[in-house]
């Protein structure tokens, strides 16, 4: 609260303002003056007034005028008004409480009414003052507050979404979590996944060409074209080994052949990017495998991770080996081609069986080639059948037969690694 308050007194006859001082000032108001509407209306915009006393009859703007304009300035609005007049007849009152008026008194000014009524509705505007600031302070509060909550709301989304960098929403959506901080040492379920393993062909010799930063820039630059499509279809990137990447795929294997497929065209995109830097293409092995596995938490209570656990997860690897051996980008479990919507919708050949360790019977293995550039596929698709042919006899131990069927599919496609690679173990066996 003000220590003095402000009185505006408004009347065209000075002797009227001159009386209305003689009574307020000695109550310790600031008296403020003024002739005329037009007048009153500058001092008000030049002070905080906390009453108005005006007279009715002025020339220009009446006090009725100037009443209704200030009830209308939302600035001004809520300083209290009395009207004072000779006029008594209740016409004269009706418009000016018509106008917004708060009080009126009757000339000549009787002081003890004058100081009653001013002290009234002085009060008032006080107690409005102060129920007007506080309220601004609540407002100012909530604000803050409001503003402090955004602030927290978008900090926790910044660390949420910097967690889900570290734990994929998936993995914990299979917990049946909901945030991160759910998540308990031991926490498991079991289900049914494709398990994807993709790893950089001879990554260790290219890495010894680059110093430390190099590494770190290539290998996040290969791991932002090619991690993309594992979300794409429905899979979640579980951990990188190094240069390598291990994902998820809980819905579908056919979403992970798609995948698989796609990181294929998408590394040959990468690579004319390599061309363009002088840098030397890159190739990459893909492993896939469905089955069931234990998906859950290990560690200590200070750290923790997240993990899967079960034979599918070796074999998956066992076979992203294998693709290396043979030189294949993609190599899939028959479990993966028999899971398939319709597997003849897919560049599919034969490439073997490979002894997996733990378990008694050797899988077999096929070779996905829908990603290999269009020519290369379409030299797969003519050496198809007498290269599964050759596979079979070798299985049947018939290698001469086997060489012969091999030796075919590489004078269609000398480069084809997986028929040199069964020609390579059968010199082995002559040797023996």
């Amino acid at each position: 609260m003000k220590d003095r308050q402000v009185i505006l007194i408004v009347d065209d006859q000075l002797s009227n303002i001159e009386l209305l001082e003689a009574y307020l000032l000695p109550q310790g108001y600031v008296i403020v003056t003024a002739t005329s509407g037009e007048e009153a209306v500058a001092k008000l915009g030049l002070n905080e007034v906390d009453l108005i006393l005006l007279d009715v009859m002025m020339p220009g703007m009446n006090g009725f005028d100037l009443t209704a304009w200030i009830r209308q300035d939302p600035e001004y609005h809520g300083i209290p008004i009395i009207l004072v007049t000779a006029l008594r007849d209740t016409e004269h009152r009706i418009k000016g409480i018509e106008a917004g008026c708060d009080d009126f008194l009757s000339k000549p000014v009787d002081k003890m009414e004058l100081l009653a009524r001013s002290r009234s509705l002085l009060k008032v505007k006080a107690y409005n003052d102060l129920m007007v600031n506080y309220r601004n302070e609540l407002e100012a509060e909530v604000i803050k507050r409001t503003e402090e909550l955004n602030n927290l709301t978008v900090a926790l989304k910044e660390s949420n979404t910097a967690m889900r960098r570290f734990v994929p929403e998936q993995f914990l959506k299979q917990l049946g979590k909901a945030t991160i901080e759910e998540v308990k040492l031991g926490d498991h379920t079991a289900l049914n996944m494709t398990v994807m393993f993709a790893d950089i062909r001879q990554f260790s010799s290219l890495s010894e060409k680059m110093n430390p930063e190099e590494t770190f820039a290539f290998i996040n630059q290969y791991l932002t074209r090619l991690g993309p499509p594992v979300r794409n279809h429905g899979g979640f990137i579980d951990k990188y080994i190094g240069d390598g990447i291990m994902a998820l795929f809980p819905s579908s294997s056919e979403g992970a052949v798609r995948c698989a497929i796609d990181m294929h065209i998408r590394l040959a995109d990468f690579n004319l990017y390599l061309e363009g830097i002088n840098r030397h293409p890159i190739q990459i092995g893909i492993g896939l495998h469905e089955g069931c596995l234990m998906l859950g938490t290990i560690g200590e209570n200070e750290r923790m991770d997240g993990t899967v656990i079960s034979d599918t997860v070796n074999t998956a690897s066992r076979i992203e080996g294998i693709s290396k051996q043979f030189g294949i980008g993609v190599a899939v479990s028959e479990r993966i081609l028999l899971s398939l919507d319709d597997p003849c919708a897919y560049h599919i050949r034969f490439i073997g069986k490979v002894d997996v360790k733990g378990r008694r019977e050797a899988v077999p293995i096929f070779e996905v080639y829908d990603g290999d550039p269009e020519p290369l596929k379409r030299k797969k698709d003519l050496i198809k059948a007498p290269f599964e042919r050759g596979v079979d006899a070798f299985y049947a131990n018939n290698y001469a037969k086997a060489r012969g069927f091999f030796n075919a599919t590489l004078e269609e496609l000398p480069d084809d690694q997986a028929s040199c690679h069964y020609i390579r173990i059968m010199q082995k066996f002559d040797r023996s």
